[in-house]
C-alpha cells in the first residue's frame, strides 16, 4: 500500500512536466485522480480503521494488519520516502536507457514514459509486464518523434538494467531468511538426575524364616 501511494505521488510530482502532451486532458484527470488517490491513502495509513466500514472482506483484512503491525510515524514517513525514491529511480532507468540510446526526447519526457511504463505493468494482463512495457514505450515516444525501433529498445533495455540490481537485493534478502530460519544446531545437555539413596527402612528381604 505504500508504494502504490508512493507510485500515485511520483505521478503527481511529473505533472508539470509535460503529462498533458502525452495524455491530453484525460492525462491531467488521470494526474489529478492518482494525487487524490495518494491523499486518500495518506489519510488511511493514517487511520486504518476507516477500512473496515468498507463492505469487503479483504478491506477489513488489510485494516487488521496495518492496525497490528502500525509503523511508527517515523518508519512511517521512511518507507513513504523509500517508496517516492524507489520509483523516481525506476523512472530514471528508463531516462538513461534513452539518453545511452540518443532517442529524440528530453530528460522529463523519458521520465515521464517510464513512469507510465511503471504504471501500465501493474494491469495484470501480461506475464512480468512483457509485451505492455514495450507498447507502452512505442506509443507514448512516438508521439515525440522517436522510431519504433527505439522507443522498443527503451523499453527493453530500461527493463534488462534494472533487472541485476533486484537480483542480488533477491538474493541478499533470500540468504538472510533461511539464516534466520536455520534451526540452532547447538546440543544442550540434558541435566541427568542422580539416582536417590535408599534407605534402610525401604529395604526388604524375602525369604523362608531359618
Amino acid at each position: 500500500l505504500y508504494g502504490l501511494v508512493a507510485l500515485a505521488m511520483v505521478t503527481l510530482m511529473l505533472l508539470p512536466f509535460g503529462v498533458a502532451r502525452f495524455f491530453g486532458s484525460a492525462g491531467l484527470l488521470m494526474a489529478a485522480g492518482l494525487g487524490a488517490v495518494s491523499i486518500v491513502g495518506l489519510f488511511v495509513l493514517e487511520r486504518p480503521g476507516l477500512l473496515r466500514r468498507l463492505p469487503f472482506s479483504k478491506a477489513k483484512k488489510l485494516a487488521d494488519a496495518l492496525g497490528a503491525s502500525r509503523p511508527s510515524l517515523r518508519r512511517r514517513a521512511e518507507l513513504m520516502s523509500l517508496g517516492v525514491v524507489s520509483h523516481l529511480a525506476t523512472a530514471l532507468v528508463f531516462v538513461a536507457t534513452g539518453l545511452a540510446l540518443g532517442v529524440e526526447a528530453t530528460p522529463f519526457e523519458l521520465a515521464i514514459v517510464g513512469n507510465a511504463i511503471v504504471l501500465a505493468t501493474l494491469l495484470p494482463v501480461s506475464v512480468g509486464g512483457f509485451g505492455v512495457r514495450e507498447a507502452t514505450a512505442v506509443a507514448l515516444l512516438g508521439t515525440v518523434g522517436v522510431s519504433t525501433s527505439d522507443a522498443l529498445l527503451v523499453g527493453l533495455l530500461g527493463y534488462l538494467v534494472a533487472q541485476p540490481p533486484a537480483l542480488i537485493g533477491g538474493a541478499l534478502l533470500a540468504a538472510k531468511r533461511a539464516h534466520t530460519q536455520t534451526p540452532n544446531s547447538t546440543h544442550v545437555p540434558q541435566e541427568v538426575t542422580p539416582p536417590r539413596p535408599m534407605v534402610a527402612a525401604e529395604v526388604t528381604f524375602t525369604g523362608s524364616p531359618a
